[in-house]
């Protein structure tokens, strides 16, 4: 069943209105914002509209990557924040210890408003933004290709 779901999904963001840009451009956003945690599918949305993109394949890529990417590339973000910050790693991981720890809003407020979260989100910007870049090239590779075999097939 999930195999006719997926192909379902492919068949539509192939078949999606728009050219090869717009449908790449469309899924490099929604795979940018959805590798930033709080971000997603509404951003990539509201995102993709604002540069005429293709919103389905905004939203597919948000999805593919919203929450689960964010969660493992922590680590690298956390890493690429500090070498651009210049912020010392076992603060990031001291203040994530104790957030982790003694979890509570307030705690989490004073996380977020700390240099630690700045210097995270720092990270998780240029994951993102490269990501987001790499994946508008690998789509509009493959949805360059698959534009010019459709056309050819529908040709006598």
């Amino acid at each position: 069943m999930k195999s006719g779901f997926l192909h379902s999904i492919y068949e539509k963001l192939i078949k999606a209105r728009g050219s090869p840009h717009e449908k790449s451009l469309g899924f490099g956003i929604g795979v940018c914002l959805g590798i930033l945690p709080g971000m997603g599918p509404i951003a990539a949305l509201f995102t993709s509209a604002l540069f005429r993109a293709n919103k389905a394949t905004a939203l597919a890529g948000s999805l593919i990557t919203n929450t689960w990417l964010s969660i493992v590339t922590f680590g690298l973000a956390a890493g690429i924040g500090c070498l651009i910050t210049g912020e010392n790693s076992s603060t990031i991981r001291e203040g994530w210890q104790k957030l982790t720890a003694e979890f509570t809003v307030s705690q989490l407020f004073k996380f977020l408003a700390s240099s630690i979260a700045i210097t995270v989100i720092i990270g998780y910007i240029v994951i993102g933004l490269l990501a987001g870049i790499l994946s508008y090239a690998a789509s509009f590779i493959l949805f360059k290709s698959l534009t010019k075999k459709s056309q050819s097939d529908r040709l006598p």
